[in-house]
């Protein structure tokens, strides 16, 4: 009987043995941008990460050359010659800062609007348009109480 250790040993050749380092030590090798990207896939020399926001992409699109540079002088070797970039989503979108900061209201209770409110809001022909924002204009009333 063999050990697992040893059969993967046997599955993995140098020449892929660098993916393994890489995926093992990505969060190291990325530092604070691991949170930004994520490893997608390793195809050849040609890594593809994911990044979760369009900002961020613009900015790793810049420093692509260096992330080139830092990973090959952590795995020791020219294995990764180019670096594509796309925009992912975050698996857990309710994980996101912007979530945890704005809340979503389940439901809101009407508040009474003043009359300055009413007044303009009867003003609007567009019945579509009045009412959603009368529920605007309670959501805001709920924000603030």
């Amino acid at each position: 009987m063999k050990k697992i250790s040893s059969i993967i040993s046997s599955l993995i050749t140098h020449e892929n043995s660098w993916h393994i380092q890489l995926i093992r030590d990505w969060s190291e090798i990325m530092g604070p941008l691991s949170s930004k990207v994520t490893l997608e896939k390793i195809d050849g020399s040609l890594l593809m990460l994911g990044v979760y926001n369009s900002s961020w992409m613009q900015e790793l699109y810049l420093l692509t050359p260096l992330i080139i540079k830092t990973i090959n002088a952590k795995l020791g070797d020219s294995c990764v010659s180019s670096v594509k970039l796309r925009l992912i989503a975050r698996k857990n979108p309710n994980a996101s800062k912007a979530a945890q900061a704005y809340p979503k209201i389940s439901s809101v209770e009407p508040k009474t609007l003043s009359s300055q409110e009413r007044d303009a809001l009867s003003s609007i022909e567009d019945d579509e348009l009045r009412q959603a924002l009368k529920k605007f204009l309670d959501k805001c009333h709920h924000l603030r109480s």
